[in-house]
């Protein structure tokens, strides 16, 4: 069948997420040899086809933002007639005004976030407005993860039959390393001693206060010269957290790399004693899988859409309690038969999502785009 992908949003982009988007129509190419695809991309993006050599390349998506949406009303709906598409799938919020094609749409991150260039009020409105016909034209949702998906089946509950979300996408970037060489990422940025992680970036929704006050309880009660690791960008507009961290009482067990590059993030990942992920938004698949592959415990909100994927990999913990997050730190220091268990859990869930397994899920969905959508263009 034919399949076309607006691949616009991420061919060009260097974010881990979006690499690994890229490698993921690689891995379709190869595995779907009888189907024929088709990549809408911007003007200027033809150099990823380097890496997609068997897919048609058509530079026809506006290179403005604002344009896209209009462009897809309007344009596209051509387009997938001319290339007699079977299956279409577009951008986050957008879908096409078209009947008589199966249709795959990406949400956006949450039920009130807007499309990227949707900036005035106008095209705000314009998208509030339209957004119900938009989703009635798909016949799949896709979420890039469990939160999202939760987030939109709690805010749009007749959606929650047709929403999916992403498995975790294999963490092909990461680096095994030696224990002389996790030493080193140690000696270089925590004074040579273990440490948690927690990435970035930190804003008035990263919940890393109630991390810090969290941290502060566990130093005090265990004595150690551990530290945690902070690496990411510090939003300017989060005077509260410089503001906790220059009154600080353990502020030089606080390692705090707010330039760190995505290479420096995945050292630290490697080196981590464990990863902490203190606030349900940055729940990221590419977060899980780079700890799966450097084999190391994660601490998580404690959500049940969290632990489709990582399953016993992980533990689960009230976010809003700091002293519910010094106890499972404290357990993780001090029971190693049970941190060893995380970690023997954190590899097999490597093991389990490659890209095998990412294909099946992929045939799998392909196989449920039996009937076209209901809904009527908008």
């Amino acid at each position: 069948m034919n399949i076309v992908i607006d691949i616009s949003w991420f061919a060009s982009g260097q974010q881990p997420v979006q690499r690994a988007q890229v490698q993921l129509l690689e891995q379709l190419l190869s595995a779907r040899l009888a189907d024929r695809f088709i990549f809408l991309i911007q003007p200027g993006q033809q150099a990823v086809g380097e890496r997609l050599p068997r897919a048609l390349l058509l530079p026809v998506i506006p290179m403005a933002q604002v344009a896209v949406a209009d462009w897809y009303k309007r344009q596209l709906p051509i387009v997938l007639q001319q290339q007699e598409a079977a299956v279409f799938i577009g951008r986050p919020g957008r879908i096409a005004a078209a009947k008589n094609v199966m249709q795959i749409g990406w949400l956006t991150g949450g039920p009130l976030q807007y499309p990227d260039g949707t900036t005035s009020w106008w095209s705000r409105w314009q998208y509030r407005r339209q957004l119900p016909d938009m989703l009635q034209n798909a016949s799949i949702l896709l979420a890039a993860n469990a939160w999202q998906a939760a987030s939109w089946s709690a805010a749009w509950p007749a959606l929650s039959s047709r929403i999916r979300h992403l498995p975790p996408l294999p963490a092909t970037d990461m680096l095994q390393l030696s224990f002389d060489e996790k030493q080193r990422i140690r000696d270089q940025y925590s004074d040579g001693k273990n440490y948690f992680l927690a990435l970035g970036p930190f804003d008035a929704h990263s919940n890393i206060i109630t991390l810090l006050k969290a941290f502060s309880r566990f130093k005090k009660r265990q004595k150690t010269e551990w530290k945690l690791v902070l690496a990411g960008p510090v939003d300017a507009g989060y005077p509260q957290f410089s503001a906790s961290l220059a009154t600080y009482k353990y502020r030089s067990d606080i390692c705090l790399l707010d330039q760190a590059t995505d290479e420096e993030q995945q050292q630290l990942l490697a080196a981590a004693y464990a990863l902490i992920v203190p606030a349900q938004q940055q729940v990221e698949h590419i977060r899980l899988t780079r700890a799966w592959a450097a084999g190391i415990p994660q601490l998580l909100p404690a959500a049940s859409e969290n632990e489709i994927w990582a399953k016993d990999a992980a533990v689960y913990v009230d976010i809003t309690q700091h002293e519910a997050i010094a106890d499972q730190l404290m357990r993780l220091y001090k029971d190693e038969d049970y941190y060893n268990r995380l970690r023997q859990a954190a590899s097999q869930r490597n093991q389990e999502y490659q890209w095998p397994a990412v294909m099946h899920w992929f045939d799998t969905l392909f196989t449920t785009l039996k009937d076209p959508p209901h809904g009527s263009g908008g």
